[in-house]
């Protein structure tokens, strides 16, 4: 008898334990979104790592709970990307993750985009950078008020600051200091204006407001980032001591809360500076602690700014065949990410490398001349150096050349992608809205269509045939729609399975025609031995009738639903069905 009841209590307490720890979960599911992208946005790093492995532990990761698990490895790459020395029990699940965000609350997904696209610039993906870019402007476009702007508009910022879209990013900039409403949204607004230098002519000031800004913050991240704004600042007026006494307390900030990748980042500024300062002892002692770090873990950006750093330490000692390729090592990685190469120390390093091969082939020369004894080896020499001097520089024009037209395909590359859908290859949203803004405020304002399209039942294909015969859908309506569409037509994915087209001088009859085309295009797409009969519904608007582009879409949108509620497949305009 007393067997059982040891046997029933055991049962019980087991029992009891799981209970608690469900209810201890669900009560971090109720609590611990709204904390954890908090955090995020105040930059804690300690707080995210704590909160991040208690749900981890407690929650079971990979249970089946959808959102939780995002959430997870968004606080986990939130984690990585600001300390890469701090290990996640489980790999990051990055693949596909832009995806699953979508099933986030519309409040989680700004910022869990914002971390994504972080991610991929520290791992140099821009087209990913670029496509997660899209979905953040989109989502902020569909909400009237955030309480993310800022930290959203200073992201967009740096983002397009390292695409080279500088416009773009100046314009985020301005929005993102409007939107400031806390200290730490202002320090991080001011940081944003001073890497752009658009505040450069009020730098005192500027430099003011910073320091008095690092009273009121708690995040050291951040705080380390002002300081190391205020460093760059003292360096650029003269003043070493005060630029190293900024950069000691951003380090001992980094340091405190484990932010391993800034702190790598400080160590790579302080070396520098004791360069310039021409401590060349000091920096090796910096370097020998920098080169413990995990270096296989270092990200690109962060390769370059070691690789020069390598590169001026070898020039110092003398070492300039090393010191060459050590800069030949940052070209590579340079031009992979971002093109931009430091094309005044490659040219130093190889004008005293080709010096010295100058200097070894005259000496030859000289004792060849020695031993010939003849009257005309005083011309030899001269043809020589003038052969040399005409192949040198052919090599450096031939090296200008390739660098020029790379950044200028690479500039190109990037313009597609922030205006193609990577799906369907036709114009984005933001593209296509663009084009129509314009067309509304040109001056030689000709009647145009604005049609807003629709493919029925979408939804029911994807259940039915799966999410990968849904994009050959989506791409055989794009192929369809513009074999059917004149040259002076555009077509645009505005989202989902909308799309936005623009007919230039059409009449009634043009657009029956356009419409009666496309249907037999659709009625019987093959797609993986599947046989589908698409159809689509449409309204559409004459621009004529309408001031601006934002009226006309909306008059289209209601005759497109209009078009739905009245049996779908079927054209609706402003004069009726047809």
């Amino acid at each position: 008898m007393v067997i059982v009841r040891v046997i029933l209590a055991i049962f019980s307490l087991i029992i009891s334990q799981q209970v608690n720890a469900e209810e201890k979960c669900k009560f971090l599911d109720d609590k611990v979104s709204d904390r954890l992208i908090q955090f995020i946005k105040d930059s804690d790093l300690s707080a995210a790592k704590l909160l991040v492995d208690e749900l981890e532990s407690i929650c079971n990761y990979g249970n089946g709970n959808a959102e939780q698990d995002v959430l997870i490895n968004i606080g986990w790459l939130f984690i990585f990307n600001h300390d890469f020395i701090y290990p996640p029990k489980e790999p990051i699940d990055v693949d596909g993750l832009a995806d699953r965000i979508r099933l986030l609350p519309r409040r989680y997904r700004l910022i869990s985009y914002s971390v994504l696209a972080e991610h991929y610039i520290l791992t140099g993906d821009f087209s990913d950078v670029l496509n997660v870019t899209n979905f953040i402007e989109n989502e902020q476009r569909s909400s009237l008020v955030n309480s993310d702007s800022n930290y959203i508009y200073i992201n967009l910022s740096y983002i397009y600051s390292l695409v080279g879209f500088t416009k773009l990013a100046e314009d985020y900039a301005k929005k993102a200091y409007e939107h400031a409403t806390s200290p730490i949204e202002q320090l991080r607004s001011l940081i944003v204006f001073q890497n752009l230098r658009y505040l450069y002519s009020g730098e005192e000031e500027l430099k003011t407001e910073i320091t008095r800004l690092l009273t009121e913050i708690t995040s050291s991240i951040v705080r380390a980032e002002g300081y190391s704004i205020l460093a760059e600042a003292e360096l650029d007026n003269g003043d070493y001591f005060s630029a190293k006494e900024w950069l000691e307390k951003a380090l001992s900030d980094t340091k405190k809360n484990g932010a391993s990748r800034h702190h790598l980042n400080l160590l790579i500024s302080k070396a520098e500076l004791a360069i310039k300062n021409s401590e060349y002892q000091n920096a090796l002692s910096i370097l020998d602690e920098i080169h413990g770090y995990p270096l296989n873990q270092i990200r690109d950006f962060t390769k370059v700014r070691l690789f020069s750093l390598d590169a001026k330490l070898y020039q110092h000692k003398g070492d300039f065949e090393g010191a060459l390729n050590l800069a030949r090592e940052e070209m590579s990685i340079s031009s992979k990410i971002n093109g931009k190469l430091n094309d005044a120390v490659v040219a130093d390093l190889l004008a005293r490398y080709n010096s010295l091969e100058k200097e070894r082939e005259i000496a030859t020369l000289q004792q060849e001349k020695q031993l010939q004894k003849t009257l005309n080896s005083q011309q030899k020499q001269l043809i020589l150096n003038y052969i040399l001097g005409i192949a040198t520089l052919t090599l450096l024009l031939l090296l200008l050349f390739i660098l020029f037209w790379r950044k200028r395909k690479r500039a190109s590359h990037f313009e597609y992608i922030a205006s193609y859908d990577q799906l369907t290859q036709v114009l984005n949203r933001r593209a296509i809205n663009e084009i129509a803004e314009e067309k509304f405020k040109s001056n030689n304002l000709s009647d145009f269509v604005v049609a807003i399209a629709d493919i029925d039942f979408f939804k029911a294909i994807n259940d039915t045939y799966g999410h990968n015969i849904g994009d050959e859908v989506l791409k055989q309506f794009a192929l369809c729609a513009k074999s059917v569409m004149r040259k002076s037509d555009y077509l645009g994915r505005w989202g989902g399975e909308e799309w936005l087209l623009l007919f230039s001088d059409a009449n009634p009859q043009d657009l029956r025609d356009f419409y009666s085309r496309l249907q037999k295009s659709l009625s019987a797409l093959e797609i993986e031995n599947h046989t589908l009969k698409i159809t689509f519904s449409m309204g559409a608007v004459s621009s004529s009738q309408y001031s601006n582009f934002a009226d006309a879409l909306n008059e289209a949108d209601k005759l497109l639903y209009k078009a739905k509620n009245n049996g779908r497949n079927r054209l609706v305009t402003s004069n009726g069905e047809i």
